[in-house]
């Protein structure tokens, strides 16, 4: 059987822009929740619930993220 289209996210407004931010990391890399859950020590649904804006990482999670997707150079 075969899949459907894949469901495009859509923006939900009035969401944090750290939301917004995690996915966009996240996709940069081409890795999943669970890919980003395992690499954080995190479960996927810790990564689901950030991204929906269900609860909020930690600030230094979101700061390491950050450094992290400036690069070396920034």
């Amino acid at each position: 059987m075969g899949h459907g289209p894949r469901r495009q996210r859509q923006l939900i407004p009035d969401l944090p822009q750290h939301c917004y931010d995690i996915v966009e990391m996240r996709l940069a890399r081409g890795w999943t929740q669970r890919q980003l859950a395992h690499e954080l020590g995190v479960r996927s649904g810790t990564i689901s619930s950030w991204e929906n804006g269900w609860s909020d990482p930690h600030p230094a999670i979101l700061r390491l993220m950050r450094l992290l997707a400036e690069g070396p150079d920034a």
